[in-house]
């Protein structure tokens, strides 16, 4: 049985969502309570909390160099954080007609994928001064609870049975029909 390194007394309410950052020395985690905590892995201390989303927080992504992160939930909205000065950078407000569940981001959070209850996926563009996702897919039957991203793939998993994997490239859309609930992609 494994040894528990740390008993983390952590958000407030149910934690919704907990990732590591790519160097695993950080643990972040996001719930009921609308704060983002960002622990040391170690030593389970609290490094810093973010405040601004406004909703309980359901999804949590951060770039490959730990500098930005992303944070979505019950509000409709996706937020863009700058880490180090925990600041937000950007809120996407327009995209999602209910919550945003998950959230996945490209090597440096220049691009940022969102999905939502509301049965679509949203691709945003960081970078740009519109407030309007750049792409919306909207094939999936039921809400959308996970999203990948990698350089040519955007994957999407359902309630609705279904892992859709678009190619941004080409232009393609596979779709892969499990016949029970998609909870969780990795």
């Amino acid at each position: 049985m494994p040894k528990i390194l740390h008993r983390i007394n952590a958000n407030k309410g149910s934690v919704n969502a907990a990732i590591y950052d790519a160097s695993g020395e950080y643990v972040i985690t996001g719930g009921q309570d609308k704060l983002i905590t960002l622990r040391n892995a170690q030593t389970g201390k609290v490094v810093q909390q973010y405040e601004g989303q406004g909703w309980a927080i359901q999804g949590l992504a951060i770039s490959q160099s730990g500098k930005r992160m992303v944070s979505c939930g019950e509000g409709r909205s996706v937020v863009l954080w700058d880490v180090g000065t925990c600041g937000v950078e950007r809120k996407f407000t327009s995209g999602h007609s209910q919550r945003v569940d998950c959230v996945a981001v490209n090597g440096e959070a220049t691009v940022v994928v969102s999905g939502s209850f509301d049965k679509t996926v949203a691709v945003w563009d960081t970078r740009s001064t519109q407030h309007v996702p750049m792409q919306v897919m909207d094939d999936a039957s039921d809400g959308i609870s996970s999203v990948v991203m990698t350089d040519m793939e955007i994957v999407s998993g359902s309630i609705d049975g279904s892992v859709r994997t678009y190619d941004v490239r080409m232009g393609k859309t596979i779709v892969d029909s499990l016949g029970q609930p998609v909870v969780s992609l990795s």
